[in-house]
């Protein structure tokens, strides 16, 4: 009849980008309740695990109600690498995800990335001619989909150029995936000086300072603060 439902238990998957596990329950939603007045695209109970994944392919999987932007930035971000420990959940109408809070429904995609690069501007945000952003590479994080924003907690690895200036801890966060995103950066490190002004001549800020520190002979330790804010 009009009423449809589907469980699946013990799902086993692999292909070459991961390896996991899932169990799911699905049925038709009720139009007289459903925020989308229809039967589809249903109610949802998905929950897995994955124990082999591929960091830069994180974007395939991910839902094609965010929009075109986001999905993109995840593919030009992150690159390389390996994630372990990665579990999931959607729980709910789907005709709300990615939900919005706690009633409409659960998105949530935990992964520890490993050996991975993350160039959290990629060269399509900048403007022509303008020098690139140094990547974070060897990056270790966690990242963290849930419902609507995305995270990268915790990420310690290294600027990728010469010196190969190592990051204490760098954080990066999408608030919002569905409105007007914007990505959020605050990388901290500490190293000798010498090394900290070649990574701003190679990079935007040698620009923003007007190239003042080019020339500079310097020697001692520093501490680099380096918060971003970027429209996608």
């Amino acid at each position: 009849g009009k009423r449809i439902a589907a469980q699946l238990t013990n799902v086993k998957f692999s292909n070459a980008d991961a390896q996991g596990a899932l169990q799911l329950d699905w049925k038709t939603s009720d139009p007289a309740t459903s925020p989308g007045h229809a039967r589809f695209p249903g109610v949802l109970d998905l929950q897995g695990s994955l124990t082999r994944a591929q960091a830069a392919r994180v974007y395939r999987y991910l839902p094609l109600v965010l929009p075109a932007s986001v999905r993109d930035y995840v593919h030009e971000a992150v690159l390389g690498g390996s994630a372990s420990a990665v579990t999931f959940v959607v729980k709910g109408d789907l005709h709300k995800l990615p939900f919005t809070n706690d009633k409409q429904g659960k998105f949530h995609i935990t992964a520890n990335l490993q050996n991975t690069t993350f160039a959290f501007v990629p060269r399509k945000l900048q403007a022509g001619g303008e020098k690139p952003w140094p990547a974070l590479t060897q990056l270790s994080a966690e990242l963290v989909f849930d419902r609507q924003s995305l995270q990268i907690k915790g990420a310690t690895g290294k600027f990728a150029g010469p010196g190969g200036l190592p990051v204490a801890r760098a954080d990066a966060q999408i608030a919002d995936l569905t409105h007007n995103a914007t990505v959020q950066v605050d990388a901290q490190t500490k190293g000798p000086l010498k090394d900290m002004l070649g990574f701003v001549a190679g990079s935007p800020l040698d620009a923003i300072t007007g190239q003042a520190l080019t020339r500079a002979t310097p020697t001692g330790a520093a501490d680099l603060k380096l918060p971003l804010e970027l429209p996608l």
